[in-house]
């Protein structure tokens, strides 16, 4: 085939090849990130001599100052104890080796041997030969054989009872540091001595005529290779010893040897680091120590080399150790390092130029060629703010201006105009050609070479210069220009198709519950392949798709809430987005995220807005330097971690295997090799640590636990690797823990401990079969008293009831008496007061007719209820009272509003009667007695000028008539709660002032008709009571028609006289509040002679009166509708206007409880009922009359004086106060009275009413009084001159201070002066 290419194109293709391996070989280099571990970080000592890993995962490190083992979080140190036989026997550890009996022996360089039990966890120390020189190293054959290869010689392991080393014969006394058993077994051993061969204990030194001392041995490729104090050689049993010729790899002191998974050979040197040889045996690489690199080796002389399962190559030197994942992470890193932690903030790839802007040092080329960076000078640039191509010109914004950088190299200033900005943030291009430039202070226009501030272009933009602009982009697809902001989120200005810009008024930033986001920064833009754009800012990523004006929040986990700096795109379509905690690699299709930092690979976790593409190479800019991916050549780590378990504590104690804890052996071996764990009563508080063989990258370790059992969801955790459970009851537990692998996924290889934890001995079966037997004998033991005591605790429960219920019938009985007993009070005093008047004063013939009428009408009223009594005592025994006949029901029901005539008349209640003609069956006796507490509940209830309404229909149903009669008021209405209470015996709600009888009584007397009574809502606001009663004669029986009745409804006894409501004035008005007609009235009669009368109903209506005309006295009675006594008298205590005004209880309720709260509510005095009209005419004279003397008294002796027996605190304060406005205003010849009623808080007209009621004067009065008598006080005290007097109280007319003085003294001023000298 070579043929029929022609020789010129032959060499272009390998010119072209040749370059290509030039460029990018720099770019393909792999980089080994290290991690270190020091006496700081809890290291034993820096010298690592030896490093092996254990079959369960974990690393044990050999130090001249102990043994440490690390579980990729936790560092413990072993050492040598003095008088501990299961110690280490000497702390400088060389050699280190798991057997297959999982016992790590341990070798020193005092020649002594020990072994760490993994299984058990302790040290046991072996016996050894004398003289034993430095133990080097083990070697672990085929056959389970061990070697101890020392200074001395090499020795065998002897398994005995005690286990032993020997020395091999032939092999004593000779210098051995490394050893190797090659597939075939054969068994080769170095030293200074040379190299030898053992073959069946034959021992055959191989030819060594420069007398090479070596170090170490290897096997790869079917070659050994010795590594010696001059260098590496190869081994075989024709050609003997001979150096490895490679000029590339440098002469070095060989001091380890490993070999990797793929093949690689590790060579660690003195003083020339790390060497690499591919698995072909040619030179790779060299790795060496950097104080500069925090990553890198730590020393240039490496004392031990080992390769772990998981593919971390460990590297023991003299200041530590270092280790790192051989895994090629696919990050990689453009050097840098001439510059101090380089932060690249903007770049641009033009060819194989890589133009970088680094903060604070200026702008940089680097060629991806020749591996070199070189400063691009001019305009002392320190900040690039952005690198952008545009129309093939390479724009730079920078902190000195908008510059064009030329193919030399060279920068061009753009703006010369002084008076624009020079620090420029960003620029882009819209289709007409105009260039857009971002700054702090706004945004200019460069149009024709024309640059103008986008508010002057257009002037409907003026609020522009409060954006801080950071990034620009045009999308074509809407004509938009997107503007990019620091701190208020994204602008949109609309590209119109005259070139015209106007301002897209609406936020187009829209969060995950659709509200819009306007309080962040936007970073970055990005153009994808589909026309999606994408914006990256403070709170995440947003995307606008298709034709929608508004860029949604992408709602995934790991990008939302990420500063997003840079967004790339890769070949398949995936995103790269830059933030300050990560790369973060974005799956839009599958939402999938992947975040890589700088344990990655990364030069800095803290990423910037950097980036670029080179051929399929993506660019990222950070804080300390560029990285470089390759997205195809990203694989995933085969090597999966491991799970490890340790540190079992038990009750906060340290579990070991075989040691008795609580009771107890926990363990029998290591917890790593447990199948079960089984813990007594005592054992149940657990925790142990756990952790994950990914040494290299630690942080990366997420892990989940679940106690089954206990834990209904799993327990996530990356940064915490302590279980622990408390207090866990008896029974059977599955511990599962398990750790994600390196794709994010949970291995499917977890730890599964199974943990039973043992019940207590008085819990176990046995004991409950023996609580079983005791408690079987106790109860047949006490049986016989159980039912002994059973029967008599019955008998006593029968008792106890019947004590009960004759208890609760006599309380009710009680009750009931006290009730009815008040309900005859009132006609008993309207019995008695008229008769004692009759009897004891000279009354006028139209008073005596009224007190006559009085008495007959509450005879009748008592007779009433004596009746109702009598009737409810026949209800409550069944007997039938119904005899019906046939009657004018209609009729009936206007005689039975006769009795409520007087009410109608004074309350002013229009009574309205809807009645319907009706003739029927019925009981006229047993209706009226129904129908009259109905009636009475109605008139108690209807405030003055209420409506009252009476209806009466007839309706047939079936085969019998009905009569449907209603009664609705105008009154407060019964609630919804009490609706069906208010028919109950004995029930009253909150309304005292009732038997509870009376409702009950009328719907027990309409049942025995056969009727029924309801209540519900008035159209009238109040009640409306439904009675529907049966007036067929086919309803009754024979037995309860009597045709011969014939009833005479005499409303004579409840007729009521009208008289003359005009009361005499007088000085003093008294208010009786009294919800009893009769009585009221008759308090009235009695009282209205004397002083002026005002009258209220209850005392929601005696509160209103009482506030409106401030009367001397209020007498009221206690239980009353609407407002109780006690109630009306708190509110006018509490009013400053009313508080002054006696009162006094008229009521039949004598409980000393209620007359404690009349006192404490402020009323002056109690009288009960039936009282005498004369004692309670003398008790209001006296009141009155104490009221006037020490009225008096308080103007003639001393206003200051003590009122707290008379008034109310407030009045107290009032009087007090009054009397220091009056003195403070001395001074002031024009304070009057308006002055004074402003300072109190009250009109002129309440002060004049106040003070004539506390104390009978006028504030005129008041204010000159006052200064009178401190003018008096002024002369007791020694004062003789009366114009001083004057001045002091501010009185400026003597003949006026004259009059006034001797007006209240009863001499002027100059003689009372003069009495006072005589007197002296």
């Amino acid at each position: 085939m070579m043929g029929f290419v022609k020789p010129e194109k032959l060499l272009i293709c390998l010119f072209f090849l040749l370059i290509g391996i030039i460029i990018l070989n720099p770019l393909y280099a792999q980089e080994l990130y290290f991690k270190n571990l020091t006496v700081e970080d809890g290291l034993s000592q820096d010298d690592v001599n030896s490093i092996v890993q254990d079959s369960y995962g974990f690393i044990w490190i050999g130090t001249y100052d102990g043994l440490n083992r690390l579980d990729g979080r936790n560092l413990e140190t072993f050492r040598r104890e003095t008088g501990n036989p299961a110690s280490l026997p000497d702390n400088r550890v060389s050699a280190l080796i798991e057997d297959q009996n999982k016992r790590l022996w341990i070798g020193t360089e005092a020649g002594l041997f020990s072994y760490y039990s993994l299984l058990k966890e302790q040290f046991i120390r072996v016996k050894s030969p004398e003289n034993v020189g430095i133990i080097f190293n083990f070697l672990h054959t085929s056959d389970h054989s061990l070697y101890a290869l020392t200074s001395t010689g090499v020795l065998k392991l002897n398994e005995t009872a005690e286990p032993r080393f020997e020395y091999i014969p032939n092999l004593s006394n000779t210098h051995i540091r490394d050893g190797i058993q090659l597939p075939e077994g054969d068994i080769f051993f170095a030293g200074n001595s040379g190299i030898f061969y053992l073959n069946d204990n034959n021992l055959v030194k191989l030819l060594n005529p420069e007398k090479l001392t070596f170090t170490s041995l290897i096997y790869t490729n079917k070659s050994i290779l010795a590594g010696g104090n001059t260098g590496l050689f190869t081994i075989d049993s024709v050609d003997g010893i001979k150096k490895l010729q490679n000029s590339q790899m440098p002469e070095a002191s060989i001091m380890s040897m490993t070999k990797d998974q793929t093949g690689n050979i590790w060579i660690g040197t003195q003083n020339h680091g790390l060497l690499q040889l591919d698995s072909s045996l040619k030179y790779a690489n060299q790795i060496t120590s950097s104080r500069t690199n925090p990553r890198g080796l730590l020393s240039n002389t490496i004392l031990k080399l080992y390769h772990d399962r998981f593919n971390n190559l460990w590297v023991g030197n003299r200041h530590g150790l270092c280790y790192t994942n051989l895994h090629n992470s696919g990050f990689n890193a453009i050097d840098l390092q001439s510059l101090n932690r380089p932060n690249v903030r903007s770049m641009s790839v033009e060819g194989s130029n890589l133009i970088l802007g680094i903060s604070n040092e200026g702008l940089f080329n680097y060629d991806l060629k020749s591996d070199r960076l070189e400063k691009i000078k001019g305009l002392n640039i320190d900040y690039v703010n952005q690198i952008a191509k545009i129309d093939k010109t390479l724009y730079v914004c920078s902190n000195r201006g908008l510059q064009v950088l030329k193919g030399d190299n060279n920068l061009e200033q753009v703006l010369n105009n002084p008076n624009h900005p020079t620090n420029i943030k960003c620029i882009e291009k819209d289709h007409y050609g105009r260039l857009f430039i971002g700054t702090p202070e706004g945004m200019l226009v460069k149009e024709n070479n024309e640059v103008k501030w986008l508010r002057e272009a257009f002037p409907s933009l003026q609020n522009f210069s409060q954006y801080h602009i950071f990034r620009m982009l045009f999308d074509p697809n809407f004509n938009q220009l997107l503007i990019g902001t620091i701190s208020k989120g994204l602008i949109v200005l609309n590209i119109e198709d005259n070139g015209h810009v106007t301002r897209l008024d609406k936020e187009v930033l829209m969060g995950v519950k659709g509200n819009p986001v306007t309080n962040t920064s936007v970073w970055c833009f990005h153009q994808g392949k589909d026309n999606t754009t994408w914006i990256g800012s403070d709170v995440g990523l947003f995307k606008r798709k298709g034709n929608s004006d508004f860029f949604e929040q992408v709602e995934v986990e790991g990008v939302i809430d990420k500063k997003i700096m840079s967004i790339i795109e890769d070949s398949h379509n995936k995103l790269w987005l830059s933030s300050t905690h990560g790369l973060i690699h974005y799956n839009p299709n599958t939402k999938k995220v992947k975040t890589y930092t700088y344990d990655d690979g990364l030069l800095s976790s803290s990423m910037t807005e950097a980036s670029g593409y080179y051929g399929k190479q993506l660019f990222f800019g950070t804080t300390n330097g560029v990285n470089y991916v390759n997205p195809l050549e990203i694989s995933p780590n085969p090597y999966h971690p491991q799970l490890l378990l340790s540190n079992l504590k038990v009750n906060n104690e340290l579990v070991k295997p075989d040691v008795k804890l609580f009771g107890s052996v926990i363990l029998n071996e290591n917890i790593n090799s447990t199948e079960r764990l089984s813990l007594n009563h005592l054992q149940n508080n657990v925790s142990l640590d756990f952790s994950g063989t990914n040494y290299a990258n630690n942080s990366r370790n997420n892990f989940r636990y679940r106690l089954e059992g206990y834990d209904n969801e799993w327990v996530y955790t990356s940064t915490n690797s302590f279980i622990s459970y408390s207090k866990l009851d008896p029974g059977n537990y599955t511990l599962h823990v398990q750790i994600e692998d390196n794709e994010g996924n949970w291995t499917k290889k977890s730890i599964r401990l199974p943990i039973s934890i043992i019940p207590s001995p008085w819990k176990t079966k046995l004991a409950y079969a023996i609580y079983a037997i005791i408690i079987c004998l106790m109860i047949s033991g006490f049986i016989y008293f159980w039912f002994h005591k059973e029967r008599l605790d019955h008998q006593i429960e029968l008792d106890q009831i019947k004590i009960n219920q004759d208890k609760e019938l006599r309380d009710k009985q009680l009750r009931f008496l006290v009730d009815v007993g008040h309900e005859f009070k009132t006609p008993l005093s309207l019995i008695l007061a008229p008769f004692n008047d009759l009897m004891n004063r000279t009354l006028s013939t139209e008073q005596k007719k009224m007190c006559m009428e009085i008495v007959s009408r509450n005879i009748h009223r008592m007779n009433f209820l004596v009746n109702q009594l009598l009737d409810f005592g026949k209800i409550s025994e069944g007997e039938k009272l119904v005899k019906v006949t046939k009657k004018d029901l209609r009729q009936a029901i206007i005689d039975y509003t006769k009795a409520f005539q007087w009410q109608v008349l004074h309350e002013e209640i229009d009574l309205r009667l809807n009645l319907d003609k009706c003739e029927g069956y019925f009981d006229r006796n047993v209706l009226e007695k129904g129908f009259y507490n109905i009636l009475s509940n109605a008139f108690k209830y209807t405030p003055s000028g209420g409506v009252i309404d009476i209806s009466l229909k007839v309706e047939k149903l079936k085969d019998f008539e009905y009569a449907i009669i209603t009664v609705s008021d105008s009154g407060p209405g019964v609630p919804d709660s009490q609706k069906e209470l208010i028919f109950e015996r004995f029930y009253h709600g909150k309304d005292r002032a009732s038997s509870g009888i009376g409702l009950h009584l009328a719907q027990s007397l309409i049942q025995a008709h056969g009727g029924s009574i309801s209540v519900e809502d008035s159209e009238l606001g109040g009640t409306k009571f439904k009675i529907r009663l049966p007036i067929s004669s086919n309803y009754y029986d024979d037995k309860a028609i009597d045709e011969n009745i014939e009833e005479v409804f005499d409303t004579g006894k409840y007729e009521d006289s009208v008289f003359d409501d005009e009361a005499i004035e007088k000085g003093e008005t008294i208010l009786i509040v009294e919800d009893d007609h009769d009585l009221r009235n008759y308090l009235k009669m009695s009282l209205q002679n004397d002083y002026s009368i005002l009258e209220a109903s209850n005392g929601e209506q005696g509160l209103f009166l009482a506030e409106e005309n401030l009367p001397d006295m209020v007498i009221s009675d206690i239980m009353m509708p609407l407002m109780d006594g006690i109630e009306m008298c708190q509110k006018l205590k509490s009013n400053k206007d009313t508080s002054h005004i006696p009162l006094i209880f008229l009521t039949a309720k004598t409980d000393v409880e209620y007359q404690k709260k009349g006192l404490e509510a402020g009323a002056w005095d109690f009288i009960n009922k039936p009282f005498d009209s004369e004692a309670l005419h003398r008790k209001v004279d006296n009141i009155l009359e104490t009221r006037n003397k020490f009225k008096t008294y308080l103007m003639d002796q001393n206003i200051n004086l003590d009122i707290k027996s008379h008034y109310t605190s407030y009045d107290q304060k009032l009087i007090k106060n009054i009397n220091q406005i009056i003195e403070s205003n001395f001074n002031n010849p024009n304070f009057t009275v308006n002055d004074l009623a402003s300072k109190v808080g009250l009109s002129r007209m309440h002060l004049h009413r106040k003070l004539k009621t506390l104390v009978g004067e006028t504030g005129r009065s008041i204010i000159t009084s006052v200064k009178i008598k401190y003018s008096v006080d002024m002369f007791d005290n020694g004062c003789d001159r009366v114009q001083e007097a004057m001045d002091a109280v501010g009185i400026t007319n003597y003949g006026k201070f004259n009059n006034n003085f001797k007006k209240i003294m009863n001499v002027t001023a100059t003689e009372y002066i003069a009495n006072l000298k005589q007197k002296k």
